[in-house]
């Protein structure tokens, strides 16, 4: 449950929604207006999350995806 609640917190004023299955986490980042997905990680190992220094690293590196695929997008767009 802590897990989901950093996950939710660290990607404000986006929506994310964890959904969580039998040993493996699935993640999903979007706009709540919209609707637009901006990540969707699927099969992230509970194992490795544990330790609540292990889920803020992986909320870092989530971040990290998001910025990346937003720098993308803004580069594809203005491309046109």
């Amino acid at each position: 449950m802590e897990l989901r609640v950093l996950l939710e917190n660290g990607f404000a004023p986006l929506a994310c929604e964890c959904a969580l299955g039998d040993a493996s986490l699935s993640v999903r980042v979007y706009d709540p207006e919209s609707g637009r997905v901006d990540l969707m990680v699927t099969g992230i190992p509970l194992s490795v999350l544990h330790q609540r220094a292990m889920a803020l690293r992986l909320l870092e590196e989530l971040l990290e995806e998001l910025e990346s695929n937003t720098l993308a997008a803004e580069r594809s767009a203005d491309a046109r």
